[in-house]
């Protein structure tokens, strides 16, 4: 729910609500702040050098039923924190996806 401009802060207070995620999940609410693609690349970009390189590969698959509920929980939380009536919408047809 942050402002997008500072690129840094953004992706830094998503790392840590999020420590879990992806690019794809990232991309998924920057749409949901109806971001254009052109906003959104930079700061996927951004994200993916800062995080997604500095993890470590993982041996094991992830435990999707974990993630998806915290997943799940930022999401509710995000809708209880008012966002408008359309980002509502895409936010219900995100939840029904998982």
């Amino acid at each position: 729910m942050s402002d997008a401009t500072n690129y840094e802060d953004f992706i830094s207070n998503y790392a840590k609500m999020l420590p879990e995620s992806d690019s794809t999940e990232l991309q998924k609410i920057l749409e949901m702040k109806s971001l254009r693609r052109a906003e959104q690349a930079p700061l996927i970009q951004l994200y993916r050098n800062k995080f997604e390189t500095a993890r470590p590969p993982t041996t094991t698959q992830p435990n999707p039923a974990s993630s998806s509920s915290f997943s799940m929980s930022a999401m509710v939380s995000m809708a209880t924190d008012g966002i408008g009536d359309s980002s509502m919408r895409r936010l219900e047809k995100l939840v029904k996806r998982f």
